[in-house]
């Protein structure tokens, strides 16, 4: 074989080959890249679609999501505030997690663990009151009121 510029090369040696791996390598380097970047941009785009649903898909949950909600025990009475991307958090420090089940109905699950699931008025505005169940079973009043 012989000497290039005074260095002996190996008899496997091909440089245009290793040129050209390297170049395939690269290439395949950035459309992993290119690919990861488009499954962030669905998944970014899916949770906006699903927000988006979960927030106009029902006047009712408009309501819930752009006011708060009072839940009154008769022993104790606190705020909830529903949030589009299907968070909550209340004014004594819980929250979770909330969703429109397929049967329509407005459920709830804490992160403790605790879940309860409500019908949900059709015309829910500002004011409206009505009674249901918390999440251990005991009666309460729920009224939608301005948050702030």
């Amino acid at each position: 074989m012989p000497e290039r510029a005074g260095l002996a090369q190996a008899p496997d040696f091909k440089p245009h080959s290793l040129r050209f791996e390297n170049l395939l390598t690269l290439r395949l380097q950035r459309r992993m890249m290119r690919r990861a970047d488009i499954q962030e941009c669905v998944l970014m785009l899916s949770t906006v679609l699903a927000s988006i649903m979960l927030s106009s898909a029902n006047p009712a949950v408009d309501a819930l999501t752009e006011h708060a909600l009072q839940v009154d025990t008769g022993a104790l009475t606190y705020i909830v505030f529903f949030e589009a991307d299907g968070a909550y958090t209340t004014s004594i420090g819980a929250g979770g997690t909330w969703e429109i089940n397929d049967d329509g109905e407005f459920c709830v699950s804490s992160a403790t663990g605790d879940a309860n699931c409500q019908p949900l008025m059709e015309d829910l505005s500002l004011g409206d009151s009505w009674e249901g169940e918390n999440a251990a079973g005991e009666p309460v009043t729920f009224t939608l009121i301005a948050r702030e």
